[in-house]
C-alpha cells in the first residue's frame, strides 16, 4: 500500500453544482489544504470537503494538527482558516 499527499487544488470546487457555487458566494469559508488555499461552503465537514475534492477511498485527515479518524469525518465541521493535511492511500505493487 502506498500513500501520497494530495496536491494540485486550485481553490474552488468542481463546477457544475450551481447550489454549491451559490453557497460559496453567500458565505463560504477559506481553508488551507496541503498548503494550498481552498474554498468550501460554510458548515462543511471533512467528509463534505473530501466529496467536493472528488476523493474516494481511504483518506487520512488532519485538521489544525489534530488527526480526525475516518468515522468522525462527517462530524468534524470545518471553520474559516482551518489548516488541513490530507493523505490518500492507494493500493498497488
Amino acid at each position: 500500500m502506498y500513500a501520497y499527499a494530495i496536491s494540485g487544488f486550485r481553490g474552488s470546487p468542481k463546477r457544475g453544482n450551481r447550489a454549491r457555487d451559490m453557497t460559496l458566494e453567500l458565505g463560504g469559508i477559506t481553508l488551507v489544504v496541503n498548503g494550498e488555499s481552498t474554498r468550501a461552503p460554510a458548515g462543511a465537514t471533512v467528509r463534505d470537503l473530501l466529496a467536493q475534492l472528488g476523493l474516494q477511498g481511504p483518506v487520512a485527515a488532519e485538521v489544525n494538527g489534530q488527526i480526525v479518524v475516518r468515522v468522525k469525518h462527517a462530524e468534524c465541521t470545518l471553520n474559516d482558516g482551518d489548516v488541513l493535511e490530507l493523505v490518500h492511500f492507494v493500493g498497488g505493487g
